[in-house]
């Protein structure tokens, strides 16, 4: 761990003297000279990847600076420091001991004896090695994928009306088939949508193949993964079509198009009961954390929709992205929405009654998938491939990586990212 350091120029006092020569009836009134100008940056590049943990930090003189400030956090607030100096000579500085695949920020600043610029523009990079991610197994499903959930040693594969299978990727090289589950006979036109997982349940929406009022949330035991049984159903024959599904303690989050969004208590997975409804327009997709509930609502953008009482959600903000909300992955301070033909949005979400937009990567197809993991955002780019965007400054993301093809989906899970296309599903390692 890099231990802070604070360094600073202790007073040499600078005695200017003036000497006059010859006389005059009047001295002319003069301006001081003012402070240097803020320096600009030189390496490491903004953004860049795999950068050394001593790296040298560079920067362009000022004229007429005596000394420099130096900066350097683990974030763009600088709120707290990992080095400190304030009497740096030259216009480069070597640091060492940063921790491996890290972000940092740094800034500089130009100081003479008539005061100290402002700060330059703040600059960042990721230290570790650069890895190329490279694709390592795959597993046939001969249908078009519609969701992938992971868990554990196992991936769960939405099928539609296939049902959900089960596959043992605990070596990614050689996935295995272990076991599916379909709706039982009566309703073999169900078209498995969705899937979520969590503990000894997979939670699946489902809509009828030929049945507009027909929809609903299959709860199947998964505890044994080469025979998993349905546990719990709960079924509405109201106009409407499933989409999305996330987990979070004893409730799941249902992205129902234009039913808004659902909430289900499902402590008791034999007996899901439907608890709440917030009606955001066209749900597509939903994430949760914490407190709020994160819809990607199509033409409606980001809808946040406050939890805290699942019986009586309520609206808390809402940003109306350009393109259509398709899906939306959330980690920390941000919501990650595929946005259609208008890519990548990133969203501020630390206020959630005022989120705003900090940055964007338009991506070359049309964004219908999103996962994030570290400071990447995995997006699957529809007849682009798999898009991956370094995600380390959200206010200027930029493309890391892609692979070709039809893709659907992307989930990412350690250290791996399982790609949805047409009838198969390729793991790629990442890291």
């Amino acid at each position: 761990m890099f231990k802070k350091l604070t360094l600073s120029c202790i007073g040499a006092a600078i005695i200017a003297v003036l000497i006059v020569v010859g006389c005059s009836k009047k001295n002319p009134t003069t301006s001081p000279p003012p402070p240097p100008a803020a320096p600009t940056l030189v390496s490491p590049a903004n953004g860049a990847t795999g950068v050394s943990t001593s790296p040298t930090l560079t920067w362009n003189a000022s004229t007429g600076a005596v000394s420099y400030n130096l900066e350097v956090s683990t974030n763009s607030s600088f709120s707290s420091f990992v080095y400190q100096n304030y009497c740096l000579a030259s216009d480069s500085q070597a640091i060492s001991g940063l921790d491996t695949a890290t972000v940092y920020y740094w800034r500089v600043s130009a100081t003479n004896t008539n005061g100290t610029s402002g700060w330059s523009s703040v600059w960042n990079f990721i230290t570790g090695k650069i890895f190329t991610p490279y694709a390592i197994g795959y597993y046939n499903v001969d249908r078009q994928v519609r969701d992938v959930a992971l868990s554990g040693n196992y991936s769960y594969v939405a099928l539609g009306s296939s049902g959900l299978h089960i596959f043992d990727v605990s070596n990614p090289a050689s996935p295995t088939w272990t076991g599916y589950y379909v709706a039982p006979v009566y309703d073999r036109m169900d078209e498995f949508f969705g899937v979520a997982v969590s503990g000894n349940y997979a939670y699946v929406t489902y809509n009828h193949n030929a049945n507009y009022y027909d929809y609903g949330l299959r709860i199947i035991n998964i505890s044994n993964p080469a025979s998993p049984t349905g546990v719990g159903l709960c079924n509405y024959n109201t106009q409407g079509w499933l989409g999305g599904v996330a987990v979070s303690g004893n409730y799941a989050y249902v992205a129902a198009t234009q039913r808004g969004l659902q909430i289900y208590n499902v402590s008791n997975p034999a007996s899901p009961t439907l608890t709440g409804t917030y009606n955001t327009g066209y749900a597509r997709d939903v994430a949760v954390s914490g407190s709020y509930a994160y819809v990607a609502d199509d033409v409606s953008g980001l809808r946040i929709i406050n939890i805290s009482n699942p019986a009586s959600p309520t609206g808390a903000g809402y940003y109306d992205t350009p393109g259509l909300a398709m899906a939306v992955a959330v980690s920390g301070n941000y919501a990650y929405v595929a946005d259609g033909n208008s890519g990548l949005r990133i969203i501020n979400i630390s206020n959630p009654a005022s989120p705003t937009e900090a940055g964007y990567y338009d991506t070359p197809g049309n964004a219908i998938g999103v996962a994030v993991s570290d400071n990447y955002a995995y997006v699957a780019d529809s007849d682009s491939g798999l898009q991956i965007i370094n995600i380390s400054n959200p206010a200027s993301p930029t493309g890391f990586y892609n692979m070709p093809g039809y893709v659907s989906g992307v989930t990412v899970s350690s250290n791996y990212a399982h790609v949805a296309y047409s009838g198969f599903v390729t793991i790629i390692r990442i890291k």
